[in-house]
C-alpha cells in the first residue's frame, strides 16, 4: 500500500481551508471573540458583585456582633444595677428595722423605768406606813390621820434627799 500524495488535491484543500478560515475570521471569530469577552466581563462583574455582597455580609455580621456585645453589656449593667438596688433596699430595710427596734427598746426602757419609779414610790409609801404602824405599836402612841399623813410625807422627803432621786 502506497500512500500517494496528490498535489492538486492538496492545493485545493489548502485553498479551501484558508478561505474557510478567512470567512470564519471575518464573520464568526469576531462575534465569538466578542461573546467570549462579554461572558468574561459578565463573570468578572458577577465575581465583583459576589465579593461586594460578601463584604457587605461580613460588615453586617460585624455590626450584629457589635450590637450583640452592646446588648450583653447593657444586660450585664442592668443586672448589676438591679443587684445593687436590691442590696441597697435590703440594707435600708435592715437599717429601718434597727431604728424601729431601737425606738421600741427605748420606749420599753422608759416604761420600765417609770414603772420601777412608781413601784419604788409605792414601796416607800408602804414602808413608811409600816414603819409608822410598827413605831405606833412600839411606843403605843395613837396618831390621828393628819399626823399620820404628815409623818409619811416627812419620811418620803427624807428618803428622797438621802437617795437624791426625785420621784414622778
Amino acid at each position: 500500500m502506497q500512500l500517494g500524495l496528490d498535489v492538486r488535491l492538496l492545493v485545493w484543500t489548502l485553498i479551501t481551508f484558508g478561505g474557510l478560515v478567512a470567512i470564519l475570521a471575518k464573520f464568526a471569530f469576531k462575534p465569538l471573540q466578542r461573546l467570549l469577552e462579554e461572558r468574561e466581563k459578565s463573570i468578572r462583574d458577577s465575581l465583583a458583585d459576589a465579593q461586594r455582597v460578601r463584604d457587605e455580609a461580613e460588615g453586617i455580621r460585624r455590626e450584629g456582633q457589635a450590637h450583640l456585645q452592646e446588648s450583653k453589656e447593657a444586660a450585664r449593667k442592668l443586672i448589676e444595677e438591679s443587684r445593687r438596688v436590691v442590696a441597697d433596699l435590703q440594707a435600708e430595710g435592715r437599717k429601718q428595722a434597727r431604728v424601729e427596734a431601737d425606738a421600741t427598746i427605748q420606749r420599753a426602757r422608759a416604761e420600765i423605768e417609770q414603772e420601777v419609779r412608781k413601784s419604788v414610790d409605792e414601796l416607800r409609801g408602804t414602808v413608811a406606813s409600816l414603819s409608822i404602824k410598827v413605831a405606833r405599836d412600839v411606843i403605843k402612841e395613837n396618831l390621828d390621820p393628819a399626823r399620820h399623813e404628815a409623818l409619811v410625807d416627812e419620811y418620803m422627803q427624807q428618803l428622797k434627799t438621802e437617795h437624791g432621786k426625785p420621784t414622778a
